[in-house]
């Protein structure tokens, strides 16, 4: 009988010490090999990871930590071969070459490290186009207390978002009072609610508890901003009332309550006036707002804006066509005051668009050169039932006036109104006016400084239209230019240097090509030929 069978309790030791005695007999180089493949291909991947995520969260930390442990259980399965490897004369020379790796990396290391400490910007153009203008460099120097730009640009904002992004930077690196953060609104919708943000590219500019919105910005809107909240004061803007005009507190579509809310992001006062009751306009009106009134202003109200203009005051007027009011042949003494003083006159007319799909929205198809629209030429405005506006310059007047927007060239200013109310418009060569259509107009004078904006439309920045387009930036514009906020710092203007290249001769592109195709090659592939006879001689 076996001794295991006489001695049940001895066969659990046996085996246990068979098992052992494999153990030690066991060959664990074989999975050297296979440990350090593992090693190097965590840290790969570990590596990788990173590089493609910028993060280096736990799945980097274990890729790394897993693969170092796999590279040492490699060398302690098979130290002979480790000791062999790097008595080789290949571990020196790559011994050599990884303290030289290892020398250029950590040269690298700290150089990035002194940059990030002590970073430092070169603007090497010639007209130092992405450098700050000195005004700009003053406003931050003096910031009375700390600023933030909130910029909300999503993802689809593309290169207008990096291109902001640069532009903050300089302004954080010239005042440690002034920062930043860019938030995109469709992730983050609370943050962009809670600044009033209701449009993709838009910053807000902040400093204690006044912010200000700007759409789109440039240095000289963002500068601008931070003077505005650096001397805060009363920016009250009138919108005229008593007579059917629109209401800046209403959320009806006919009504202005999404232009008045803007202004609000913009740091202004909104208030109603009636010259009527008031008999003149309050001496902290920044501008007068008029906007579509359905019957005729008073003489003595239309006085009362003379002498308010008289002193320097901003007025944005639009005026619907007569078809589109309550008129009934009264006199319209806005409009003759506007003819005889400001030459531009109302005419009694609606303008008809056959570019657009309902021939009385007229579309602008042309701007000035002006600062209410400058960034409104890729966008387009539209004006339902517009009329036009006629200018010239009376007499004995000097101010400067503009175009301020023009519809294309398959437009008419209707005359017939009857033919309208009937639906049996057809342009008359003799009595309609020809297009293009002036829909819009801006005037200003130097002495005293009067700005006016005429549109021949109120439609367009009503709550129902306002969001169309580019028509709520045309209207807020034009009021920020009347009330003379657009230009509260001048930047110095940077000089645009044109470079023409002219392209080589056909003859110097043929040379180029002999040169580079043929002659360089060539003289390499003649040097190692007679670098090879002159070794076969001397064999």
């Amino acid at each position: 009988m076996d001794e295991n069978e006489k001695n049940p309790r001895r066969a659990p030791s046996a085996w246990l010490k068979s098992v052992g005695q494999s153990f030690a007999d066991f060959d664990w180089r074989i999975l050297a090999p296979y440990t350090l493949a593992l090693g190097v291909v965590l840290l790969v991947l570990a590596g990788g990871y990173y590089f493609v995520r910028r993060l280096f969260d736990g799945y980097v930390y274990a890729g790394l930590v897993i693969g170092v442990v796999a590279l040492l259980v490699s060398a302690l399965l098979d130290p002979g071969r480790v000791a062999r490897w790097l008595g080789s004369r290949q571990a020196r020379y790559g011994s050599n070459v990884l303290l030289m790796s290892l020398a250029f990396v950590g040269i690298i290391v700290v150089l990035n490290y002194l940059s990030y400490r002590h970073n430092a910007r070169w603007d090497l153009t010639e007209n130092k186009q992405f450098t700050l203008a000195p005004e700009t460099l003053q406003t931050l120097e003096t910031l009375p207390e700390a600023a933030e730009a909130r910029a909300f640009y999503s993802s689809s904002t593309g290169t207008s978002r990096d291109e902001l992004q640069r532009m903050l930077e300089q302004y954080q690196e010239a005042s440690a009072n002034f920062t930043f953060r860019i938030i995109d609104p469709v992730s983050d919708p609370a943050a962009a609610t809670a600044d009033g943000v209701t449009r993709d590219g838009t910053v807000v500019v902040a400093m204690g508890a006044r912010s200000e919105s700007i759409s789109y910005p440039t240095e000289q809107d963002i500068t601008a901003a931070l003077v505005r909240l650096s001397n805060p004061g009363s920016r009250k803007v009138y919108f005229l009332t008593g007579h059917g005009e629109a209401d800046p507190e209403s959320m009806e579509d006919n009504a202005l309550r999404k232009a008045s809310d803007m202004l609000s992001t913009q740091n202004y006062t909104t208030a109603t006036l009636n010259l009527l009751v008031e008999k003149s306009i309050p001496d902290d009106a920044l501008a007068l707002v008029i906007a579509g009134p359905d019957k005729p202003l008073a003489a003595s109200e239309v006085d009362a804006i003379a002498a308010y203009l008289a002193k320097g005051g901003g007025l944005v007027a639009m005026i619907e066509p007569s078809l589109m009011t309550h008129f009934a042949g009264a006199s319209d003494e806005l409009g003759t005051y506007l003819a005889r003083e400001w030459g531009v006159t109302l005419r009694d007319d609606l303008v008809v668009d056959t570019a657009s799909q309902n021939a009385y929205n007229a579309i602008a198809a042309q701007y000035a050169e002006s600062p209410i629209v400058e960034k409104l030429f890729r966008t387009v405005t539209i004006f339902p039932t517009a009329r036009s506006i006629e200018l010239h310059t009376p007499e004995g007047r000097s101010f400067t006036q503009a175009a301020l927007v023009l519809t294309g060239s398959g437009s008419w200013g209707e005359t017939d109104l009857e033919s309208i109310t009937n639906q049996q418009v057809a342009f008359d060569a003799a009595t309609d006016h020809v297009g293009p259509a002036v829909i819009a107009a801006a005037i200003e004078q130097a002495s005293p400084s009067d700005r006016l904006v005429v549109f021949g439309d109120s439609d367009f920045g009503r709550n129902a239209n306002f969001d169309a387009y580019g028509n709520g930036d045309m209207l807020v514009n034009a009021i920020n230019w009347a009330a003379r906020q657009d230009a509260l710092i001048n930047l110095t203007p940077k000089t645009q240097t044109s470079r023409i290249i002219t392209p080589p001769s056909t003859v110097a592109i043929n040379l180029i090509m002999l040169g580079t195709i043929c002659l360089l090659p060539g003289a390499f592939v003649a040097a190692g030929a007679i670098v090879w006879f002159s070794r076969r001689r001397h064999k």
